[in-house]
């Protein structure tokens, strides 16, 4: 009887440094994973199998718009656009009938919700955690908005690119004729005024020259838009290409009724550019605002530092009569125009320039509240040479 009791004293003793020794192992570990949820860039949320979140960490709260507590007990299918919620519930069920760790949505475009409504593209990976309450799936979440952007835009620039090569061409095909067909017309309306001609032949000559002058336009825009991207980039003064469009400008806004404002810091840095590519940028976008007040109004033209201070903005906003979301999504596509007589050339050629001067152009507009364009561009670095 004393052999067992000293038997099972020494066990309980050995137990016990056991659980002594790997105690602090054990509290390393935790401690190494509780750092990894914590700071990991890469939003991180537990789901239990009936689609509570109890674990989420500071990056799912930035990602989603959400403070810790509001997800905590939510069902996930919170985080989920409506249109998939009911479908989710069905890959969580699957996926709780057979875990295993996996890459979500191979092959599919896969969409988060924040909490004011937005959507926003993501990568999903997967894993399971089996424990006493059937087990969690932990769903480590990435943003992917910028990565998707940026294909979007290299495809863009990708068929910007064969369809500029298509238009130049097309261009100096119908360049000439247009020329001829436009010197023929205005000698025949030299001669039929001096020949006195009837005011109906005169009329209809004057409608060919209108229409023969408008191709005229479009094929300068496409020989534009087919050019190539600027060679030989020097210092650029944004202020002085501002003042040197509305030198041309200025008056013809004048008799339209249309007063301009501008803002430009006296400090500010100078970028590497094409000045003549920048001044069609911006007279593009002033005679499009002239466009949108035929009974007059204001334009507001500002340049200013970024926040960051190695960039410029510039912002070009009117008081027109502004454009719908649909509208404002489509501005950079080639041929995509509002106006009855437009060629929906200039604001692509426009985004293309200052895409080729390393900038971004974003809008902000609503119908009847006017519209705003934003350019930013990167501000020539010392050992920038002209």
């Amino acid at each position: 009887m004393l052999d067992e009791d000293k038997s099972r004293e020494q066990l309980i003793a050995e137990v016990r440094e056991l659980r002594g020794r790997f105690r602090p192992d054990l509290e390393r570990r935790e401690a190494i994973v509780r750092a990894i949820v914590e700071y990991s860039v890469e939003a991180i949320v537990a789901v239990g199998r009936d689609g509570q979140i109890v674990l989420a960490n500071p990056s799912a709260e930035t990602m989603f718009g959400y403070q810790r507590g509001e997800l905590l007990g939510k069902r996930v299918e919170t985080l989920i656009p409506d249109r998939s919620r009911s479908v989710h519930e069905q890959h969580r069920a699957d996926y709780f009938a057979r875990p295993r760790t996996r890459a979500m949505g191979a092959g599919r475009e896969l969409t988060g919700r924040r909490k004011d409504g937005t959507g926003f593209p993501l990568e999903i990976g997967l894993a399971f955690v089996s424990g006493e309450d059937r087990g969690l799936a932990i769903a480590f979440v990435t943003d992917i908005s910028e990565r998707v952007a940026q294909e979007q835009q290299a495809q863009r620039a990708e068929k910007l690119a064969t369809l500029g090569s298509l238009a130049a061409g097309i261009a100096h095909e119908i360049n000439n004729p247009i020329s001829i067909l436009l010197s023929r017309i205005e000698l025949m309306l030299m001669e039929g005024k001096e020949r006195e001609a009837g005011a109906e032949l005169l009329a209809d000559l004057h409608v060919l020259h209108r229409h023969a002058d408008h191709l005229g336009r479009i094929a300068r825009h496409l020989l534009t838009f087919g050019r190539k991207p600027p060679r030989g980039l020097r210092r650029v003064d944004l202020s002085v290409v501002v003042d040197d469009t509305l030198l041309l400008t200025r008056k013809a806004l004048s008799r339209d009724g249309i007063e301009v404002h501008t803002s430009l810091d006296s400090d500010l840095p100078s970028m590497l550019g094409d000045a003549t590519a920048l001044e069609q940028v911006l007279l593009n976008l002033i005679l499009n605002a002239r466009d949108a007040m035929p009974g007059g109004g204001t334009v507001r033209i500002e340049a200013s530092r970024t926040p960051a201070a190695n960039g410029i903005r510039l912002r070009v906003s009117d008081s027109g009569c502004g454009m719908p979301a649909a509208v404002v999504a489509r501005l950079a596509e080639p041929f995509f125009t509002t106006k009855p007589t437009g060629t929906g050339l200039g604001l692509s050629v426009s985004y293309r320039i200052v895409r080729e001067h390393g900038g971004t152009v974003s809008v902000e507009s609503e119908p009847e509240r006017g519209t705003t364009f934003i350019m930013v561009f990167p501000a020539a670095s010392f050992e920038s040479r002209p």
